[in-house]
């Protein structure tokens, strides 16, 4: 009974990035206002942390587990009595680890969110200061994603910018 209220409090502490963090909007964005995303770090430092507090303990649950014999002797401290106990010690452990990984990939998310974020909102800036350069990249929209040049095709949807589709192949340019 214990167990489900401690995995719920795990999963419940796991992904602040995913979950608290305002993503930077795709371009093109507007110089004004401000893009409203999140700069700061916390959630991904908290996502960080709770790997480490998470991960260690499962990697080393998983080794023990993996480790230690199942006891025959009858005098047993530490070592589980049973195939199905032993089997439990792993389970347990992996769980933590992959746990740990989803906290990992909140966290890589998260840093790099804030960090396009503050790109965004200094291209803005330099922007409204004078700097045609930033402005041409606020209005420049996302690369169309696609097929790379060579790759076959049947439309020029499925190849990616720059290219067409010709003679069932994405090309640059034209025939």
């Amino acid at each position: 009974m214990t167990k489900r209220p401690l995995a719920a409090t795990l999963l419940l502490f796991s992904g602040c990035s995913w979950m608290a963090m305002a993503r930077p909007p795709p371009t093109p964005v507007a110089p004004t206002p401000p893009v409203a995303c999140t700069t700061s770090r916390v959630a991904p430092v908290l996502d960080t942390a709770g790997a480490l507090l998470v991960g260690v303990p499962g990697v080393v649950t998983t080794v023990l587990g993996i480790a230690t014999p199942v006891c025959t002797t009858g005098w047993c401290m530490f070592e589980p009595t049973t195939g199905g106990n032993k089997a439990a010690i792993i389970g347990v452990g992996l769980v933590l680890v992959g746990i740990s990984v989803m906290q990992t990939v909140s966290a890589v998310n998260g840093y790099g969110w804030a960090a396009d974020c503050e790109v965004l909102q200094g291209q803005q800036l330099a922007c409204l200061s004078g700097v045609e350069t930033s402005c041409a990249v606020l209005r420049t929209p996302p690369p169309r994603p696609g097929k790379s040049p060579g790759e076959p095709c049947a439309a020029d949807d499925e190849c990616s910018q720059g290219t067409i589709c010709y003679l069932g192949r994405c090309q640059r340019g034209g025939p």
